[in-house]
């Protein structure tokens, strides 16, 4: 389906950008995306959790996702 091609693109992105940040140390794609035993529908968004030892820089700001791909939300946590 079109939209798995889509997901497998971002995720492809995602990793080389993560590749590219030393104090990434490991992501995970969660969610309905990752279950093997129903796969997601056609509508379901993409979880990527990451662990980092500079979280507050991610959390703190934004920009960081435009390195990733076009972003038409963004979220700020305090």
């Amino acid at each position: 389906d079109q939209n798995s091609s889509i997901y497998e693109e971002l995720i492809e992105r995602f990793i080389q950008w993560a590749r590219t940040k030393s104090d990434i140390r490991l992501s995970l794609v969660v969610g309905s995306r990752a279950r093997r035993d129903h796969p997601a529908d056609s509508w379901a968004d993409l979880d990527i959790m990451t662990f980092t030892t500079n979280s507050k820089l991610y959390l703190s700001q934004t920009d960081w996702m435009t390195e990733i791909g076009n972003v038409w939300v963004k979220t700020r946590h305090h």
